[in-house]
């Protein structure tokens, strides 16, 4: 008999849900007689009420019997303070069910971030999810950790915790099941650090807001930005304080808050030996600028599995020296990246200075396709790149629109860390190949790594490619822009292009264009991979002679 409140539920469920239910309590009740049978059942509700109707009929009874029962077990102790972590292959002779993928638990307080920092430490580690059963449960335990009591019978003011049961890409061994369970681990710590230590980094940016009084343009514009992060535009993750010193910068750890409590965690690598500096970065360490928006080299492993944006905002005293600075390592809400430029500090002020230097009227057409251009810029980019830079940028995507050709716009990084490549082909050539072919092109002519590439294709007949390639601070060979532009040309020219130009070397534009009629369509898609476009005009010589 199904617990109590269960008969209920069930009778509202699809049959094949009802029945899978029905099934799995039934077991539970022969298998756990007496109060944890019980006690079980009441914990297969729990566990059943988030799984959709389609994932419940595909299991047997077993096996969702065994999943709840698994995880209620995983949760039955859990050191105070801390996530308990399992990941295994259910084996029927050993766990008593299966499962066709691996599973990993995960029991912790309840709070942000735990379910998409799980996913993405699972991304990592290329690990695709297939399942996420996550109930919040009211849990009472006893000082040791361990289990008292769970759901209504654990009391009204019971503290919640988070209890994942995640099913995922199965590792084929232990060592690999091992390096899920670590990535879950770190993850899981990092989301208690970070949260932890929330309040305190919000102080600290209220702190760096409240100093910038009365300092001038620069300063409000660097105060409202900082205000507008504070108003849940910006995930904080860490916090770190620096100093300078005659040979460089220091951190004053005992400052550091979040993930960045760390000490070995550089943020970017060109500080990994912040006592020795490159000439750049002890260049950029002096220079009065109080407001630096940059990509960390770190990935984070708290909410999205993407590289932190660090921001980085300088003290001076009264001489306008630079006396310290203080970073705080996050990254940017959803809305930072969907929002018209225009609405958010700092940003506004540089679309202001691109279209001032640009001399265009904002109301005539030009001016409208410039204000379009820089509002639909890569956000990361608007971010990051200097008024000079988005200006000349801005002005060559601009002059696309009357002559639509490959075009490449570049970016280097002042530390020389990455290349930032926007890369603008014709929409209807546009696909992964080419996509690929590109990315490894600008890479290897930078002598970097591929780190990733965000596309958008829209009504233009262009679409637009965002490459970032890792580069070797010190070891990035100069690249004639030009000359790469005209490869990354040729790489994007269709076969029936080719085929166009070779049939005109041998017949003259005018017999070309009827035998192009003919023929532009016809080869299939391999062809163009084994044959060359003179190859192609031999065998349409053949096929008409």
């Amino acid at each position: 008999m199904a617990p109590e409140g269960l008969d209920r539920r069930l009778a509202a469920l699809r049959p094949e849900r009802a029945a899978v239910l029905e099934g799995a309590a039934a077991l539970l009740q022969r298998r756990l007689p007496g109060a944890a049978g019980a006690e079980a059942r009441r914990f297969l509700d729990l566990w059943a009420a988030g799984v959709p109707d389609e994932d419940l009929a595909a299991r047997s009874p077993e096996d969702v019997a065994g999943a709840a029962l698994s995880l209620l077990d995983h949760g039955r102790s859990r050191p105070p303070g801390q996530a308990s972590v399992r990941v295994l292959n259910p084996r029927p002779e050993v766990e008593g069910w299966r499962s066709a993928h691996s599973i990993a638990e995960i029991v912790n307080d309840d709070m942000p971030f735990l379910v998409d920092s799980a996913l993405a430490a699972l991304a990592i580690v290329g690990r695709a999810v297939h399942l996420v059963v996550h109930p919040i449960v009211p849990v009472r335990r006893d000082a040791a950790g361990r289990l008292v009591a769970f759901g209504e019978a654990a009391g009204p003011d019971a503290p919640r915790e988070s209890m994942m049961q995640i099913e995922f890409a199965q590792g084929a061994d232990s060592a690999e099941l091992a390096q899920v369970a670590a990535a879950l681990k770190r993850a899981m710590a990092d989301v208690r650090a970070a949260v932890a230590d929330w309040p305190a980094m919000r102080e600290r940016l209220a702190e760096a807001i409240a100093a910038l009084e009365g300092g001038g343009e620069e300063a409000r514009i660097a105060r409202e930005f900082l205000a507008w992060l504070a108003d849940d535009n910006f995930v904080l993750l860490g916090y770190r304080r620096f100093r300078p010193t005659e040979a460089g910068i220091a951190a004053e750890q005992e400052h550091s808050l979040g993930l960045l409590r760390d000490a070995s965690i550089p943020v970017f690598d060109v500080l990994r030996e912040p006592g020795n500096l490159p000439p750049a970065v002890r260049a950029w360490a002096a220079e009065p600028t109080l407001l630096t928006v940059a990509k960390a080299n770190m990935r984070a492993t708290v909410h999205r599995p993407q590289h932190c944006d660090a921001i980085v905002v300088k003290r001076r005293d009264a001489a306008g020296r630079v006396i310290g600075a203080d970073l705080f390592l996050g990254l940017f809400a959803a809305n930072a990246y969907n929002r018209n430029p225009r609405s958010i500090p700092y940003l506004r002020e540089k679309v202001a200075a691109v279209l001032a230097e640009a001399g265009v009227d904002p109301n005539t057409h030009d001016g409208r396709r410039l204000s379009n251009i820089l509002e639909t810029y890569p956000r990361d980019e608007l971010f990051q790149a200097g008024v000079d830079e988005l200006l000349a940028t801005a002005r060559g995507v601009l002059a696309l629109q009357e002559r639509q050709r490959v075009a490449l716009f570049l970016r280097r990084d002042r530390f020389e860390r990455f290349v930032s490549a926007i890369v603008y082909v014709p929409r209807d050539v546009m696909d992964t190949r080419l996509r690929t072919r590109i990315g490894g092109a600008i890479a290897e002519a930078f002598a970097g790594r591929l780190s990733t590439a965000y596309i958008q294709i829209g009504d233009s007949p262009l679409a637009r490619i965002h490459y970032i390639v890792a580069t070797t601070p010190g070891a990035v060979p100069a690249v004639d822009l030009r000359g790469l532009e005209r490869a990354l040309a040729e790489i994007a020219r269709s076969f029936r292009e080719r085929l166009a130009e070779a049939l005109i070397a041998e017949k003259g534009e005018a017999g070309a264009l009827a035998v192009l009629g003919r023929w532009g369509d016809a080869f299939p898609a391999g062809y163009a991979d084994r044959r060359t476009a003179r190859e192609a005009v031999a065998d349409i010589a053949l096929a008409e002679a």
